[in-house]
């Protein structure tokens, strides 16, 4: 169902339910009463009256209401997580805490492995992948450290908490 603000001066404004579903039918009902409808869906007639035709539907992703409601991961938001006490010391979490497999020692396997999570609404992680894999025994080490973490300070989109996909390196070098 559609909504008509309809309004005796631009200052002061009420509004009544329109029986027509959509915007479009609300402003040819605006026609019909003879209201012209300028470009920003604004209707008058002689009398300064106006009449405003919007449908309700769907929020806007943008929303404050629907990014509270949401359960969607989103990748790039307006204030990304962090590690708690900032990058600096995630790189030091991770150097303190690797334990280099024998597997790979053995083999003389390096390199970076890219680690894949989402920063939940309460700064827990979950959904731990690898993105980029060197080896299997690399790839599970970079996994395990990533789960061992603690909570990070969590995304915010327009100063709502929201769950964020997020991406680390780490490194294997021998």
């Amino acid at each position: 169902m559609a909504l008509c603000l309809v309004g005796i001066s631009p200052i002061a404004a009420q509004s009544k339910k329109c029986k027509k579903t959509d915007k479009n039918c609300c402003q040819k009902e605006c026609k019909k009463e003879g209201k012209e409808i300028s470009e920003n869906n604004e209707a008058s007639d002689t009398s300064g009256h106006y009449e405003v035709a919007v449908s309700l539907e769907k929020p806007s992703p943008s929303s404050d209401d629907y990014l509270r409601k949401t359960n969607k991961v989103f990748d790039v938001v307006d204030q990304m997580p962090s590690f708690p006490q900032g990058n600096k010391a995630l790189f030091e979490f991770i150097k303190n805490n690797i334990i280099y497999p024998e597997e790979a020692k053995k083999n003389k396997e390096s390199g970076r492995v890219i680690v894949s999570f989402v920063v939940e609404k309460d700064g827990s992680l979950s959904d731990v992948r690898i993105v980029k894999s060197i080896a299997p025994s690399l790839d599970e080490e970079a996994k395990r450290i990533v789960k061992a973490m603690p909570n990070w300070n969590p995304g915010k989109q327009q100063n709502v908490v929201v769950r964020v996909c997020y991406k680390i390196p780490v490194n294997f070098k021998l």
